[in-house]
């Protein structure tokens, strides 16, 4: 009994210190993962534990994908590439099954998670934004209110802090509209806003263009049949004009979006001829070029960085080498390493055939982000994926009321 307490306490406790360390910590952020483990083996019953991943292909499907990532190692020839690999990772394979096949995590529970994630969140981008602000006090720019530089402090990348604060966005309005609201309606809303323009301040483009989209699902998922397609488009209409204007107010992010008109380039083009889209573009052409002559099974878990870089330089991308680019799409990252075992799984994995609405809206939100960043070939991205994959995919958002039923209930949202 008291190892059964110690093991809730540990499971409770490594799930606050991952939503505190998040954005700040990557030691902190490993070890409240350890944290977590221990909970789970505490807990006991592994070989019911086991039962449940083995039958629920929700959680089965990342333990697949990494076991890939194992098997890429028998035809790679960078080792040290591929077992670094392997190590960053590894919560594609502990988290899921940690978490998604504990009995613990009950929707009282996940409730108090999400809680300290949103206020993590909410304080976080406070800290950055007073950071900020003495910087401008000493400097007289405003560059360090936007993009990189906002989270440059954290050394954390723009597009991962926009990601986390969207997954709040979608939580709170998930809560606000299915459940007992996180925090008063009135206070949510302003919250919302708030996260919203901080995103916008970030450039985070790909959040920036999903979120409304979720948004809309969210607040008509229980209007009627006769009013959905009015109201879809009256409130899609209303976050694009907000939208709008918090981009027009930005100048940074206002001219980010001016650089966007052009879809022209050539790859031995200057560094000041580039931007967020054309630099993308030449990348996945480079990457597509290296799938065509590896798609069944790729290049191995070790060797798709090394065999990019020779792209680029048959291609004569020349901003690509001396910067040494990732190929900035895990589709073709993982297809590129994989092959078509590899981008079948990612697929699988990203729309799976059974899940939950919040989990549907995290998944969407991750497909974006999937389009233009390796997501899942860094730390940061990894962990934050693996972490609310397994918490939203947990069977106790749908109600069940004991360990029993847990274990012996059919598998479904």
């Amino acid at each position: 009994m008291n190892v059964k307490k110690y093991s809730g306490h540990l499971l409770m406790a490594g799930s606050i210190l991952f939503c505190i360390t998040l954005p700040i910590s990557l030691p902190l952020n490993n070890l409240a993962i350890a944290v977590l483990m221990a909970g789970w083996l505490l807990e006991g019953d592994l070989g019911g534990k086991i039962q449940v991943a083995i039958r629920n292909k929700v959680i089965l499907l990342p333990i697949l994908f990494y076991i890939l990532h194992a098997l890429g190692l028998l035809y790679t020839l960078d080792w040290t590439e591929g077992t670094g690999q392997l190590e960053t990772k590894a919560a594609i394979f502990l988290l899921p099954l940690t978490i998604g096949t504990s009995p613990y995590f009950s929707p009282n529970r996940i409730r108090w998670i999400v809680n300290v994630y949103v206020g993590s969140c909410f304080i976080f981008s406070l800290f950055f934004l007073s950071w900020a602000g003495y910087q401008f006090f000493k400097s007289g720019t405003t560059s360090q209110f936007f993009y990189h530089d906002l989270t440059s402090i954290a050394d954390l990348h723009a597009i991962y802090f926009g990601m986390f604060l969207g997954l709040a966005i979608i939580l709170l309005l998930y809560y606000y509209t299915e459940q007992q609201p996180l925090i008063p309606g009135r206070f949510s809303l302003v919250l919302i806003f708030y996260f919203f323009s901080v995103i916008a301040m970030l450039t985070a483009l790909v959040v920036m263009f999903i979120l409304p989209l979720l948004i809309v699902l969210q607040l008509v998922k229980r209007r009627d049949d006769k009013n959905r397609l009015v109201t879809a488009l009256s409130i899609w209409i209303s976050i694009m004009i907000i939208l709008a204007a918090l981009i027009y107010s930005f100048p940074v992010t206002r001219e980010k979006f001016k650089k966007l008109s052009s879809f022209e380039f050539k790859m031995n083009a200057p560094d000041t001829d580039w931007n967020s889209v054309t630099i993308r573009l030449a990348k996945w052409q480079c990457g597509w070029d290296l799938i065509k002559s590896n798609w069944i099974v790729g290049v191995g878990t070790g060797d798709a960085k090394s065999k990019l870089l020779e792209s680029y330089q048959r291609f004569g991308f020349s901003e690509g080498i001396r910067n040494t680019y990732n190929v900035h799409c895990q589709y073709l990252a993982s297809w590129m390493m994989l092959g078509l075992p590899g981008i079948i799984i990612l697929i699988l994995m990203v729309f799976p055939k059974r899940r939950n609405f919040p989990l549907t809206l995290f998944l969407l939100l991750i497909a974006a982000s999937f389009l233009t960043e390796n997501t899942l070939d860094t730390q940061k991205g990894v962990v934050f994926f693996s972490f609310f994959y397994g918490l939203l995919s947990h069977r106790v958002l749908n109600p069940s009321t004991s360990k029993n039923q847990f274990l012996n209930a059919p598998i479904s949202p």
